[in-house]
């Protein structure tokens, strides 16, 4: 069920659309994702002019729960940058 929902969107995109992507990215990945690797977040990294990976160590695809700490200062360093 998962992938013909939001899942569908995430993989579905092409290489195309996310070099087209315009606005600063930060991309934060959990280093156990079960459902995307990180090898995606790296991929899109690549793709995304100027945008920003971090992997979270011990996190899986919930980082935002499982590491809020490091996950918010994460995004609180790329905002403020």
């Amino acid at each position: 069920a998962f992938f013909q929902g939001r899942g569908r969107a995430v993989i579905t995109y092409t290489d195309e659309e996310l070099q087209a992507v315009a606005t600063p990215t930060l991309l934060i990945w959990g280093e156990d994702e079960a459902f995307f690797p990180v090898s995606h977040g790296e991929r899109a990294a690549q793709l995304i002019p100027g945008a920003r990976l971090e992997v979270i160590p011990g996190a899986g695809h919930l980082p935002f729960m499982e590491k809020p700490e490091v996950f918010c200062g994460l995004v609180e360093g790329f905002l403020g940058s």
